[in-house]
């Protein structure tokens, strides 16, 4: 049992003001997790909830914050929890806004919060995360600084940023201890560093020109292709270029920033393989095992016109859209539409599947299965670990990786970042709204697309990939796990092969430059309609992801292609000159 304590203020007129980063730190947590807090005892509000496969009470004291301590030791005498289980969350003046620091014990500074409560305890060695806000600027008074809200969105942006590090450090301790906690918290701060140059793998300072990749995206939001863009490129684990151009929300001038959201579309299917793998290396289910096995309703397919299955349909079938199950038809579209609004979930959407016929023999051909394909894999995932999709992927990938903004569900804060979708060259609004994808009447754990998530989320997925399956000491894949979705696992005469590309499991593989496909052999990642993509290139140890405000596909926009091209080229020269 982990009692995790977020200090304030009670009331309506200490919200989300400086001193109550505690508060709005936990009550993120309790998002992330599932949590409400909405019981009352031991003086706080509070609720229970799991970080991975620990308890954890989640507690906002109800007392003012020079007496956090009654509440604290009441929590503590109630549920009876060791010393090293109690996480204090507060603010710190003394750190630069956005910083976050932990530490497994210690004095209480100038924190009347924390005084109170070393002082009822007898004792300070109990961990803490302290959250940045900064001294008071000149003029100020301590106490009106810290009981001051945020003056811009610039301040609330990087306050928030902050208490997203704080939740991953708290689920951190918990998970790995004192030590990763400590190292992740560090790891964070870095941002606030100026960024090195990246380098190459022999030690010599790569020679990097990027440039051309903030022209190719200029160019696009010039001539209205896109309303704007981010791009992040990382070399050997390191941030090495970042380009960020052009307007997120036309109507109200709001710019793309490294943390505006955007619908991430099929660029959810990539994290549905990773889950699939999760759930492979777990010898729970295999690659060439019959989805029936899993999904009994479904194991009445025929082909179109009757014919009989030569062979089940596999998890690696659906893995490389090899399936036939929704591929060449709209059959599983017109199926899901079928169902009544109340009754759309992951479940009722894959049951709907179930009187569909293929459109061909699997293994046959391949193509693109836009959406049943990953549902039906996502849905094997619930069966199989006996979860919901949102809260395998958040507990197994999102949580392990800091990736605080990528979800299903974005709440205020994170809508408010979006990225409008724009039709190319017209730049008309499409209507979307928070059902995550085009089309969809309501909001569901779907496996190919519906995700909402960041540039600096995503990019810390692809560099878990590039890395062989771990990220600053979280491990999500075994890195022979990772090879194998990258290694191309279709013939290559198999029709509906793109030239020069194959399907790993759940992304594509690049198999030979072209004019048309300008990424090196050996290249691996997707995209999705609404403007993004993502790649990863193991020969030059580098990832790329690349996120517009367009409704103007992923890999084969002309956007893309150009990008890839830019990168490419500045990776090439930088080898040859370093």
């Amino acid at each position: 049992m982990y009692i995790i304590v977020g200090l304030g203020n009670p009331g309506d007129k200490y919200a989300h003001t400086h001193h109550n980063a505690g508060f709005d730190t936990v009550t993120l947590l309790a998002d992330r997790l599932g949590v409400s807090l909405n019981k009352t005892k031991c003086k706080a509000k509070l609720g229970e909830g799991r970080i991975g496969n620990e308890r954890v009470v989640i507690a906002q004291p109800q007392t003012f914050m020079n007496l956090s301590g009654e509440s604290v030791v009441e929590l503590m005498n109630w549920y009876k929890a060791d010393m090293d289980h109690l996480i204090v969350v507060y603010d710190d003046i003394d750190l630069e806004p956005g910083r976050v620091r932990f530490r497994a014990k210690g004095s209480a500074g100038t924190h009347n919060g924390m005084r109170s409560i070393i002082y009822l305890l007898g004792r300070d060695d109990f961990p803490r995360v302290r959250v940045g806000v900064g001294r008071a600027p000149q003029g100020w008074d301590l106490v009106d600084w810290v009981l001051a809200g945020y003056r811009t969105p610039e301040e609330r942006q990087t306050a928030y940023d902050s208490f997203l590090d704080a939740c991953d450090v708290i689920c951190e301790y918990v998970g790995k201890g004192a030590e990763a906690a400590n190292q992740l918290a560090n790891e964070r701060s870095r941002r606030f560093e100026p960024e090195k140059p990246a380098r190459a793998k022999g030690g010599k300072r790569s020679k990097y020109d990027f440039s051309p990749v903030a022209k190719a995206i200029a160019a696009r939001v010039e001539e209205k292709y896109v309303s704007g863009a981010v791009c992040a490129v990382a070399v050997d684990g390191r941030m090495a270029y970042q380009a960020i151009q052009g307007l997120a929300d036309i109507e109200f001038g709001r710019k793309m920033t490294r943390d505006t959201t955007f619908r991430l579309a099929s660029m959810t299917k990539p994290i549905t393989g990773v889950a699939v793998m999760i759930l492979v290396e777990r010898g729970l289910i295999g690659l060439d095992d019959p989805v029936a096995k899993y999904l009994p309703e479904l194991g009445q397919w025929r082909v179109a016109g009757g014919e009989a299955l030569a062979r089940p349909v596999t998890i690696r079938d659906l893995l490389t859209h090899s399936s036939g199950l929704g591929q060449e038809t709209s059959l599983c579209a017109e199926a899901e539409a079928r169902l009544p609004e109340d009754m759309i979930s992951l479940e009722n959407v894959v049951r709907m599947y179930a009187g569909v016929p293929l459109d061909f023999q699997p293994g046959t051909k391949t193509g693109y299965s836009a959406m049943a394909g990953m549902n039906v894999l996502a849905r094997v995932v619930e069966v199989v670990s006996g979860m919901r999709f949102a809260s395998f992927i958040a507990t197994e990938i999102f949580n392990p990786l800091g990736m605080g903004d990528t979800t299903y569900e974005p709440n205020n804060h994170q809508w408010n970042r979006i990225a409008e979708v724009y039709e190319p060259y017209t730049l008309e609004k499409q209507p979307i709204g928070r059902a995550g994808h085009e089309g969809f009447r309501r909001p569901y754990d779907c496996g190919s697309a519906a995700l909402v998530g960041t540039l600096p989320d995503y990019l810390r997925f692809a560099l878990m990939l590039s890395n062989g399956g771990e990220l600053n000491g979280a491990r999500v894949l075994q890195e022979e796990t990772v090879r194998l979705m990258a290694t191309p696992q279709l013939p290559e005469d198999l029709p509906g092969l793109g030239e020069g590309q194959n399907w790993g499991l759940s992304m594509r593989v690049t198999t030979r430059q072209t004019d048309a496909q300008p990424l090196p052999a050996g290249c691996f990642g997707w995209s999705g309609a609404y403007g993004t993509h993502f790649w990863i290139d193991p020969a030059h140890n580098a990832c790329v992801v690349l996120m517009a405000a367009g409704n103007v596909g992923g890999a084969s926009s002309p956007l893309s292609r150009e990008v890839e091209k830019a990168v490419t080229e500045a990776l090439e020269k930088g080898k040859e000159e370093a």
